[in-house]
């Protein structure tokens, strides 16, 4: 027998497992059938301990980004992984419906509200235009809650899709309207008068949560505020005063000095400045005073009750004190505007200072403000500079770059606006000082992150919680026509609930049968309901406390996991709102990921070009490998993400996919329990892939525990390419194509092979869910309808510490001897490394232990003991010599080892193959 007929006697790899995956084209196919089969369901249905995650709400008001689809995979990356470990893992999936990023899309797209809006921007307090808007929102809203659930499937993520909490639900609402009752009767909800973040482009207060800081370019001026004749200081003194918000002059009615600071009166250029002596060197610069003397000089503290006149205004601004106060900017004395400030408002409130907010809600001057009535704050500082200079006020004028807040939403400047806002008391009955003292009973992922919340509760103010627009959950509160004053009745709104469970939130601005409450102050009945709404950061923040309770899942859930900017907002939330209603954090265990950047480490934005879409990923190149790059990272750092990593993505998981071909394609025959060889009766090197199998099991459950995804991806694909593909396969080969069939050696080749793939196919499945799916459904004998329905035990099954350490001394000499046949190679002594042979020369009881296996181990025809007479390359090992030599034997044409025995065969075959024939009748 020769060429093509030899080879039909070879057992050759068979699988319809192919070698392109296709992943765009068929990965649509798989979520089929798993929505198909339920499996999602079914994982649930077996009794197992519970393990809960908590899915923070995505708003659902456009395409997912890549930073929402990393967060989605590596929560299913959870989800999975602890199924697998034996966990029953719920997952139900939610949308935050309300606020303000919903309606502005609705504001800015629809032409009915366009129009409406355009010709009175304060439109939406009416009733009807609510309504309109409301129920729009509503639809955009669900519109989109669709469109992101196919596309979170698209992720190949599994959940609860067809029954997902969303915070405009009816029941949702209810409930939500149940608990802030709860708050208002334990006393955490009150009225208040301050100053806070406004946005002009957005009409509403906002949280600090809603706030981001950018670099923006503001006016920067030096002006003056003359001093009154009861000073007692030099005639014709001035205060001089540096902002950057000229603006807010308007509202002046105070000059806040340091009480530490030295205070000095300079004569300059005819003109008597009082300013901080501290800063003297500085503005002497800025302002290129050249020859000045000081005249004056007082501690601050004395200057206390001072008095001095607005630049434009009859009226009169007295001198306070104030820490806050700095000498790294400005000359010392800062310009008070309690109407604008927080730190403003504050030292106002100790002074009993008027505070001057005349700024409507759309950001701008009232007829309060003579002279800027109907300007906004960028209008209204051109002005002023302008009456400064005019009035012989303005000494300097320029601009500046510094951090400024933002709002988060529209990415427009915000500004200081004091309002009338209902506030959620953050130390009330020590809510701040227990939620600080919950956040050490938390595990946080990674530990420094523990530092931040930490932070952000420590710092946060009182809970802005009242929003000036239509789209969300209405604040069941009144004003009282006779007194004015507002209030929330709890009784009320736990009446209102009941109706709003049936009939959705809108209900409580139509005429209900729920009888109104009085006024608790005056009594009277005569009532207006506000028209405010709650901020959606109460919306998501009790979602703990609703979800769980309404799937009958227990509470706390046992991980969060959310980006950074989650410490401010829904991290911090949900934390303080379950301290004040239980004591206690809604998370034992709280995981922050990353941002995602660019191949350059560059945030992405539209203008920069530089915007990786996870769908064009997913067009391009299926979502298997968006999964393989959320696993490659670590993930609790930034992570990047453009073509060229993908690139490496595919290559990486292109060696996966070829390992389990491999696998796949020689076990083809093999029917577990029928052919498997026990472990005692296998050949040792077959053992020891078992023993490094189980060990690497333990390890990846391990790293899977630890939220570790990047080690437990690394170490699954270092063992695919380096233990398997380039050692177990490499020199499984000869034995698995050219031993009979059914040969103990081949079968304990194939237990080993059928046991590694299904261990590596089930340990892989939380990332590889579409590639370790599509391998199961290949293997025979499978027990489950889906890999996701399998577990794997932690307890090691294979062991034994001998080999292994024997093992160990033989991969390290056949590194040695893999080297000296390279370089046999380079010099083209050989081709095959069959070509050649081995001899070991000294005693050693491991060579001696495994002799006959050696040839196998090394990929050579012979290993043979001593010293040969002619050899090509040597080296040593401990008290070994190992020489490399070409094979004096010639090439047997089936299995292609150079022994001397095929030349004396007339076939031109090894004795080993002629066996072979012969049992399968071949000759």
């Amino acid at each position: 027998m020769k060429g093509d007929n030899l080879r039909e006697t070879l057992n050759l790899p068979k699988t319809e497992f192919k070698m392109k995956a296709s992943l765009k084209q068929r990965e649509p196919d798989m979520i089929k059938f798993w929505d198909r089969i339920k499996v999602y369901h079914k994982m649930l249905s077996e009794e197992r301990k519970l393990f809960v995650l908590h899915d923070g709400p995505p708003y659902s008001n456009g395409h997912i980004h890549i930073g929402t689809a990393m967060n989605k995979i590596l929560k299913d990356f959870i989800i999975k992984s602890k199924m697998i470990m034996g966990y029953k893992t719920p997952y139900i999936t939610g949308w935050d419906n309300h606020g303000m990023p919903i309606e502005n899309e609705v504001v800015k797209s629809d032409k009915e509200i366009n129009e409406i809006l355009s010709k009175d921007p304060l439109a939406l307090r009416k009733d009807n235009v609510r309504k309109i808007l409301r129920k729009k929102c509503e639809d955009f809203a669900r519109k989109w809650m669709e469109i992101q659930k196919q596309e979170f499937k698209r992720l190949l993520c599994i959940g609860d899709w067809e029954n997902p909490y969303y915070t405009m639900h009816p029941k949702y609402e209810a409930e939500e309207l149940r608990i802030f009752a709860e708050l208002v009767r334990k006393g955490f909800i009150q009225r208040g008068f301050m100053p806070l973040h406004f946005c002009a482009q957005c009409k509403t207060v906002l949280a600090m949560a809603e706030i981001e800081y950018k670099d923006k370019k503001s006016p920067s001026i030096y002006f003056l505020m003359e001093s009154l004749p009861e000073n007692d200081f030099p005639e014709n003194t001035c205060a001089l005063v540096w902002t950057t918000t000229p603006w807010t002059i308007i509202s002046n009615t105070a000059l806040a000095f340091n009480p530490d600071f030295h205070y000095g009166i300079i004569s300059v250029k005819e003109r008597k400045l009082l300013l901080a002596l501290e800063t003297l060197d500085r503005v002497k610069e800025e302002l290129e005073f050249e020859n000045f003397e000081i005249i004056r000089d007082f501690k601050g503290f004395e200057l206390e009750g001072k008095k001095f006149k607005h630049p434009f205004y009859e009226r009169v601004s007295v001198a306070v004190l104030a820490d806050f106060v700095e000498r790294e900017t400005g000359s010392g004395i800062v310009h008070i505007a309690p109407g604008h400030g927080k730190e403003d408002f504050e030292v106002g409130q100790k002074y009993k200072l008027s505070v001057l907010s005349p700024i409507d809600e759309t950001g701008r001057f009232t007829k309060e403000a003579e002279g800027f009535e109907g300007m906004d704050v960028d209008s209204a500082s051109i002005k002023v500079m302008e009456i400064l200079e005019k009035n012989n006020k303005l000494l300097k004028k320029g601009e500046i770059e510094h951090s400024y807040p933002h709002c988060w939403r529209c990415k427009k400047p915000l500004i200081f606006r004091a309002t009338e806002q209902w506030f959620l008391r953050v130390d009330h009955l020590n809510l701040r000082k227990r939620a600080l003292a919950e956040i050490k009973n938390v595990k946080w992922v990674p530990p420094a992150t523990q530092q931040s919340i930490y932070n952000a509760v420590y710092e946060r103010p009182d809970w802005c919680i009242s929003r000036q627009r239509a789209w969300g959950l209405p604040i069941p509160a009144f004003r009282c026509k006779k007194c004015k004053k507002s209030f929330i009745d709890p009784d009320f709104i736990l009446k209102l609930a009941d109706i709003v469970e049936e009939r959705g939130s809108e209900v409580f601005w139509e005429d209900t049968d729920i009888s109104l409450p009085n006024c608790p102050d005056c009594g009277s009945s005569e009532l207006e309901k506000e028209k405010d709404v709650l901020d959606v950061w109460i919306d998501s923040g009790v979602t703990n406390l609703i979800v769980l309770k309404q799937n009958g899942l227990p509470w706390p859930s046992d991980v969060y996991i959310e980006g950074p900017d989650q410490h401010r907002g829904w991290f911090n939330a949900s934390l303080m709102l379950s301290v004040a209603l239980k004591e206690k954090a809604p998370y034992k265990t709280v995981i922050t990921h990353g941002w995602t950047l660019d191949e350059k480490g560059r945030a992405m934005h539209k203008s920069l070009g530089n915007v990786v879409s996870p769908l064009d990923v997913i067009d391009k190149y299926g979502a298997e490998i968006l999964r393989v790059w959320t696993a490659s990272s670590e993930f609790t750092q930034d992570v990047r993400i453009s073509d060229n990593i993908l690139q490496l993505m595919v290559e990486n998981y292109r060696k996966i996919r070829n390992t389990f071909r491999f696998m796949l394609g020689n076990i083809y025959d093999f029917e577990p329990e029928k052919h498997s060889v026990p472990f005692d009766e296998m050949l040792p090197q077959d053992k020891y892939m078992l023993v490094k199998t189980e060990e690497l099991k333990n390890k990846i459950l391990n790293f899977y525990e630890e939220y570790a995804f990047h080690r437990a991806f690394h170490t699954f694909h270092r063992f695919c390419t380096l233990d398997l593909s380039s050692f177990y396969f490499d020199i499984l080969k000869d034995r698995l194509y050219t031993y009979y069939y059914n040969s103990k050696e081949r079968r304990s080749a194939q237990t080993v092979l059928y046991y590694i793939l299904k261990t590596l196919v089930i340990l892989g499945a939380p990332i590889l869910s579409f590639t370790c799916e599509e391998v199961y459904q290949s293997l025979k004998n499978k027990d489950k309808e889906s890999v996701f329905l399998e577990t794997i035990e932690k307890e090691i099954k294979f062991k034994d510490d001998v080999l292994v350490k024997d093992f160990e001394f033989i991969m390290d000499l056949r590194e040695i001897i893999l080297k000296l046949l390279e370089e046999m190679r380079i010099n083209k002594k050989i081709g095959s490394s069959l070509e050649a042979e081995i001899y070991i020369e000294g005693e050693n009881e491991i060579i001696n232990k495994y002799m006959e296996f050696l040839p196998e181990i090394f990929i050579v025809s012979e290993v043979k003991k001593g010293r040969p007479r002619h050899y090509e390359l040597e080296a040593e090992k401990e008290d070994l010599k190992i020489y490399t030599a070409k094979s004096k034997g010639e090439k047997c044409e089936r299995c292609w080892r150079y022994l001397e025995e095929v030349g004396k065969n007339e076939k031109k075959i090894c004795k080993r193959c002629e066996d072979v024939l012969i049992k399968m009748g071949k000759i």
